[in-house]
């Protein structure tokens, strides 16, 4: 257990965290800026001395603020991400917490506070239930939906979520779908819910990957081994840019002693550019020849080296048998190897000035799915579990709500989207992490 946490643990560090967008509180609203300012200084009044020098550990931190807070003031601060390890130490606390009562308060007043205490976190515990209740009841509801509507003869089933959502859909045969995972077929179904923790996939809209960037103009020049006559180079195009640049040129060519080839060339204009497109060119012409592959970028029109970019992702020689592929040569694999000349006197704004490196771009991609249905579900309760319409003033690892609040009306708590896979995607350079695996 502990070593798949361990691998959980890398494999969200490498595909989510991002260094440079720090966790931040959201304190626009002037009612959620006061509320996060009372909050801490009347922690501070609770705690009741100075933590200057001291060891603090705080527990499920969100965004970070707390933490901060607590180092400005001298504190030596640890966070962690979970409560339920520390839940063990919550009857020792509140002995602590009402001996100190004891200490300041009389009999009669300590006998109101119990009370109180009791009536409210009882009174508490039932609308939460209730909540609860009816939240699970959601997923429990569409599952016995899908259970009606499909069955294993109809294609594989797939899902991105947590919670409850997951439990009902794995009892009703769907499998969790992987970040990275391209195991799902035309034909298949794939779930996603809006609230219950989705996520990124391959089969998204918007996609990542891990690209050589190449800032016009420039040219990169990778020397391949001699290619088979059934040989194919295989890569996908973006402009990371678009939306700031008029287009740009680009050339893909086989340079040997004896040989010269264009293998294909071409103006990428922003329409084509603001999507991952796959190019194959077959290398039959140049089979069992030595020599070189260079990648080529020039300036559009406006000649702004700033906003002319290319990604290419995915680069790679290959032979193909039937669904199968043999790759011969990967150009990220060798980009410490190849030869980069960038165009001389040009200021290219990046670090070392180098005009290709490596770098990872978020793009749309061609569709992958078509909506099939989406079922949506408001409780007839106005308590609410989790409302994505009630922000809690913090955006940390991708949302930030209340864990509990009471609609002013009634509203969808959420919508469950059905989604038909219509083709494969390019999995190349893609592993399922160990745990998606069966």
């Amino acid at each position: 257990m502990e070593d798949q946490k361990r691998r959980q643990v890398e494999y969200h560090e490498k595909e989510h965290y991002r260094a440079r967008i720090p966790r931040q509180a959201d304190n626009s609203n002037p009612l959620i800026a006061r509320l996060n300012y009372y909050r801490l200084r009347k922690m501070m009044e609770m705690i009741g001395t100075p933590l200057a020098g001291k060891t603090v550990l705080s527990v499920c931190g969100g965004d970070g603020e707390e933490a901060d807070f607590l180092q400005k003031l001298g504190a030596e601060v640890t966070m962690t991400g979970s409560a339920r390890y520390l839940l063990p130490a919550t009857p020792p606390l509140v002995l602590i917490l009402f001996r100190r009562l004891e200490c300041n308060l009389d009999e009669t007043s300590l006998r109101r506070n119990a009370s109180a205490n009791l009536a409210l976190s009882g009174s508490l515990a039932l609308l939460l239930s209730l909540a609860d209740y009816q939240f699970s009841a959601i997923y429990r509801d569409f599952a016995s939906v899908l259970r009606r509507s499909h069955s294993s003869q109809d294609g594989g089933l797939w899902f991105t979520g947590e919670w409850g959502f997951r439990a009902y859909i794995e009892q009703a045969g769907g499998q969790e779908l992987g970040r990275r995972d391209p195991r799902p077929k035309p034909g298949d179904l794939l779930i996603i819910p809006s609230l219950a923790t989705p996520y990124q996939t391959l089969f998204s809209d918007n996609l990542s990957l891990d690209s050589v960037a190449m800032v016009a103009p420039c040219r990169v020049i990778f020397d391949i081994p001699p290619v088979p006559s059934d040989g194919i180079l295989v890569y996908t195009l973006g402009m990371p840019f678009y939306d700031k640049s008029d287009g740009m040129d680009f050339s893909v060519r086989f340079v040997s002693p004896d040989v010269n080839r264009v293998l294909q060339q071409g103006r990428l204009l922003p329409s084509n550019g603001r999507r991952w497109q796959v190019e194959e060119v077959p290398l039959k012409d140049i089979a069992g020849k030595h020599g070189s592959i260079v990648f080529e970028a020039e300036l559009g029109g406006s000649g702004n080296a700033d906003a002319d970019w290319l990604a290419i992702a995915r680069a790679r020689v290959c032979e193909r048998n039937g669904p199968s592929e043999t790759v011969l040569f990967d150009f990220r694999e060798h980009l410490n190897q190849a030869r980069i000349e960038p165009a001389p006197g040009v200021q290219y704004h990046t670090d070392q000035n180098l005009p290709v490196f490596p770098m990872t771009f978020w793009l749309q991609q061609k569709p992958a799915t078509i909506l099939r249905g989406r079922y949506e579900y408001s409780p007839a309760s106005r308590l609410r579990l989790l409302d994505a319409q009630c922000h809690a003033g913090f955006w940390s690892s991708g949302w930030g709500l209340l864990p509990f609040s009471f609609a002013s009306r009634s509203s969808v708590l959420e919508s469950i989207s059905v989604y038909e896979i219509t083709r494969r995607v390019d999995a190349y350079g893609e592993s399922t992490p160990s745990w998606y695996q069966h």
